[in-house]
């Protein structure tokens, strides 16, 4: 496996633990939604109030990771636009147009970390346990897909360094 496959693999596995996040924040969102009705039910207004909060909390980091989903794609179609053919200037310029969609990835998902830790404070409040729970484990996804897009760049910047070394005759 190439260098240039491995980060391809790289970016790949970054938008896939994108993907994976957004489908525990929207189980999250799910599960929010279902306590507000069934706490709303119960005439607890205050606790209804703060189970919706964290809903709307957890809309916002699944819009968040929407977007870094997008840009993370974008990073892995920019990827495989790179040819052997290419020079090792051209490489290394499309690399660093992969760099800045994995940056714009990373920025969705400090958004989605941000919303996803107010939606967490919002629940514990509430002391709804299931709900406490099921935001936590969407957290813990967007911890790994963070840390997945963090591999990616890693390995593309180290990539694109070694290319520019080359064309500079280093």
């Amino acid at each position: 496996m190439s260098a240039l496959d491995e980060i391809q693999a790289s970016a790949e596995a970054a938008r896939d633990a994108l993907d994976t996040a957004k489908t525990a924040v929207l189980a999250a969102l799910q599960a929010a939604q279902d306590k507000a009705q069934q706490v709303a039910g119960l005439g607890l207004a205050g606790v209804a109030a703060t189970v919706q909060a964290a809903q709307s909390s957890l809309e916002a980091a699944a819009s968040a990771l929407g977007a870094g989903r997008d840009a993370a794609d974008s990073a892995v179609t920019g990827l495989g636009e790179i040819t052997s053919d290419a020079g090792a200037k051209e490489t290394a310029q499309n690399l660093g147009g992969v760099l800045g969609h994995l940056a714009q990835a990373v920025s969705g998902v400090d958004a989605a970390t941000g919303s996803a830790h107010d939606a967490y404070s919002h629940a514990q409040r509430s002391e709804i346990d299931s709900l406490v729970a099921v935001i936590a484990a969407a957290f813990n996804g967007i911890t790994t897909a963070k840390q997945s897009l963090h591999d990616a760049a890693g390995k593309t910047e180290a990539y694109r360094q070694h290319v520019e070394s080359v064309a500079q005759g280093n």
